[in-house]
């Protein structure tokens, strides 16, 4: 199996999920998991090394809506928080939603 086909699977798939409803925002966690982070975009599981990694921008670039709703766990370390939200604007995002604890802040990070 290439390397890339994982990542056109996904992609698809994420396609396909956005013809079938109207996804809101993309959904992401970030907390705290031991010495490093870990991080749920849209119920998948990566880890801080990932926030760069193909299969995470792959499942970014293809969400249908440019939107995303951070959910930082109070005790997650910034380089996490910070390395997520790089990845979602190089994946082009134009809006980002910053909750913590699940708690809304009031100013979301926009282009």
């Amino acid at each position: 199996m290439s390397p890339a086909l994982p990542e056109i699977a996904l992609a698809t798939a994420a396609i396909l999920h956005g013809c079938a409803t109207r996804p809101g925002p993309l959904p992401v966690t970030v907390a705290r998991a031991g010495e490093g982070c870990a991080i749920e975009m849209a119920g998948r599981r990566f880890g801080y090394e990932d926030s760069g990694g193909e299969q995470m921008r792959s499942l970014a670039i293809a969400w249908p809506n440019r939107r995303a709703v951070l959910n930082m766990i109070a005790d997650a370390p910034y380089r996490c928080v910070g390395g997520v939200i790089y990845a979602l604007q190089h994946a082009r995002f134009q809006r980002i939603d910053l909750m913590v604890d699940g708690r809304p802040l009031p100013v979301p990070i926009s282009k």
